[in-house]
């Protein structure tokens, strides 16, 4: 994954860091180019659909162009429910959206 780095200030745009305990959560990002911006928002909208159902982890998908970025939230230790939810992982959404468009792979 070819992303400039910059922080996420996530404290700015709302997360809530007081939940839970660090080493019961784990977030994974994925980064991936298709082939049009049709695709990118078809995942999009699949994640969103996959959020509102209960489940053992939480999906996030951020689209821009042809780049799909899907946030995965979820607890490490079994039998217990994820820390984040889908209202708590949209503070990601901004942060992540804005460093899309710097991808070397639009290039």
């Amino acid at each position: 994954m070819m992303l400039r780095s910059r922080r996420l200030e996530s404290r700015s745009s709302g997360c809530d860091r007081e939940r839970g305990t660090p080493e019961r959560r784990v977030i994974i990002a994925s980064l991936v180019q298709l082939d049009g911006a049709g695709a990118a928002a078809s995942l999009s909208r699949l994640a969103r659909a996959k959020a509102a159902r209960r489940n053992d982890f939480v999906p996030v998908g951020i689209p821009y162009q042809r780049l799909f970025c899907l946030l995965v939230a979820k607890s490490i230790q079994s039998g217990v429910e994820p820390v984040e939810t889908a209202e708590s992982m949209c503070c990601f959404e901004a942060p992540i959206g804005a460093i899309m468009p710097d991808s070397v792979w639009l290039a």
